[in-house]
């Protein structure tokens, strides 16, 4: 049985009230390092939202999922240098 190529989407789907939102709130896991200064840096110059970074001794210590309520997307490090 033949299969029906892909076809590119129509031209305004999906509709603007069904396109996901971007971020607001961004926060940046060791947010205290160079590497992850700069990736906040460069996440608020885009424009992205509010970037919050998260220190890398508050990582260790407190509860990370309570820290993320309220936040829209997170970068996670895997790295704290390049």
């Amino acid at each position: 049985m033949p299969v029906d190529p892909p076809r590119a989407p129509e031209p305004g789907w999906p509709p603007e009230g069904d396109r996901p939102a971007a971020p607001r709130v961004v926060a940046v896991t060791y947010g205290d390092t160079a590497l992850g200064a700069a990736v906040a840096a460069a996440l608020g110059s885009a424009g992205v939202g509010t970037v919050v970074p998260l220190a890398t001794a508050d990582l260790l210590t407190r509860d990370l999922k309570a820290d993320l309520v309220g936040v829209d997307a997170l970068v996670h490090l895997a790295s704290t240098s390049t």
